[in-house]
């Protein structure tokens, strides 16, 4: 286990999920320590209000799950990308925070609502979005303008959503194979 000295929570020396690791939060709050992923599966879960605050570096594809609401709120780097998933009915994500996300993979939402609410601009999602998965009701809610970059495509499959929230933002290709994109004032289908 974790000796006191290197406890979730402490900025130093950092948190490193490798091959076959998982770590698990149960209504937590991690302050400023880093995050290393390593691991291509289910790296982190969680459940109650959870969050992490210091930057989470991606070295791989992985999988995040929550039972609640699970907030990051420091940038995301890295050459991977991240799946937001989960089998709770309506799981709660949100990137948010004053440092860009620049990692290189796609973000993909296959359970519940991804909230955008970066205050830099095109912070939040950096690359490709991938909106559903055919099952549930999946989406991504903007609480903030100007959270995609402007030139990452958008796939929304089945039952999925993309609420602008009433603010503006510019993408690249969207692609529907079935889904709803609203403002707050239209919706297109």
């Amino acid at each position: 286990g974790f000796g006191a000295t290197f406890a979730l929570g402490i900025s130093f020396p950092g948190t490193t999920i490798n091959a076959g690791g998982q770590i698990t939060l149960v209504s937590a709050d991690i302050g400023a320590e880093s995050l290393v992923i390593n691991e291509p599966g289910i790296s982190l879960t969680a459940s109650g209000s959870s969050s992490w605050s210091g930057q989470v570096t991606l070295n791989v594809d992985t999988t995040v799950t929550t039972g609640g609401t699970l907030a990051f709120s420091n940038n995301i780097i890295g050459a991977g990308g991240i799946t937001l998933g989960g089998s709770a009915s309506s799981p709660i994500y949100r990137f948010a925070g004053t440092n860009a996300n620049t990692f290189s993979g796609t973000t993909a939402v296959t359970a519940g609502t991804l909230q955008l609410a970066h205050t830099t601009v095109n912070g939040a999602v950096p690359g490709a979005l991938v909106i559903g998965n055919g099952s549930g009701v999946d989406g991504v809610r903007l609480l903030h303008v100007n959270q995609i970059a402007n030139d990452a495509p958008v796939t929304m499959n089945s039952g999925s959503f993309l609420n602008l929230g009433g603010f503006n933002d510019a993408v690249g290709d969207v692609t529907m194979t079935a889904g709803t994109v609203s403002n707050g004032i239209f919706t297109l289908t």
